[in-house]
């Protein structure tokens, strides 16, 4: 069985970095880390989108909109649309994006680079 912990914020907040801390220092014990963000309590919160380690996060927004419309909700909640950055990048996405836990349009917004 995993071990692990939850943080219940009271409101939406833009959470920009997260720092884990291992009190023991021992390496072996954060082998499998797995930061998970979302609200969705489904399979006790373990199907919510995970964190790359990209040096930047990425998150998977479940709404249906338009492109300028999904500019304004990124730059609202999160940063800005995602510009992919080369094939690495590309292949983390297409894994984030066949593993998301919900239903996705045919098409999904990226920004300019």
């Amino acid at each position: 069985d995993k071990a692990w912990w939850r943080l219940q914020l009271p409101a939406v907040y833009r959470v920009l970095e997260i720092e884990v801390t291992n009190r023991n220092s021992n390496k072996d014990r954060l082998n499998g880390l797995e930061i998970l963000i979302g609200n969705s309590m489904v399979n006790n919160g373990n199907d919510n989108p995970s964190i790359q380690e990209m040096g930047r996060n990425i998150t998977l927004v479940g709404k249906r909109l338009c492109w300028s419309d999904a500019l304004l909700y990124c730059r609202d909640f999160h940063w800005d649309l995602l510009s992919i950055r080369g094939p690495e990048e590309q292949e983390i996405i297409d894994e984030m994006v066949s593993s998301a836990p919900f239903s996705l349009t045919s098409h999904l917004w990226v920004g300019l680079r």
